[in-house]
């Protein structure tokens, strides 16, 4: 991708997500493999850790390093990638803070890059 040299896209494998959770089969769990895709690219994954679950209506943290996310939770998850993708936070560029989360046909979850590592 080529981006403007004064206002560049940083580029990095590992960032953090508040993610929402789709209708979910089976919960997701920490290490789980995942496809992420991020503006127009794709990229294999894996779920990292996952932070805290929250409520999304006032922000307060309802429980601290679970062991897993179920339907319709919001959480904090890290992913890592196994190549570098251009990633942004969504405060600054909306279309490369935007992160969609995918196991095989399913979606797993939907969310927004709050951190860069």
């Amino acid at each position: 991708m080529v981006s403007s040299l004064k206002y560049s896209i940083p580029v990095s494998k590992k960032f953090v997500v508040e993610a929402l959770a789709l209708d979910l089969d089976v919960p997701i769990l920490r290490g789980t493999q995942v496809v992420v895709y991020i503006g127009a690219s794709r990229s294999p994954a894996r779920i990292t850790k996952i932070n805290f679950i929250f409520n999304p209506n006032d922000g307060t943290i309802i429980k601290k390093n679970p062991k897993s996310i179920r339907s319709n939770d919001c959480a904090e998850i890290e992913i890592e990638t196994e190549k570098r993708v251009c990633v942004e936070l969504f405060s600054n560029f909306k279309i490369f803070g935007r992160v969609i989360v995918r196991e095989k046909n399913d979606t797993l979850c939907v969310g927004t890059v709050k951190q860069i590592k």
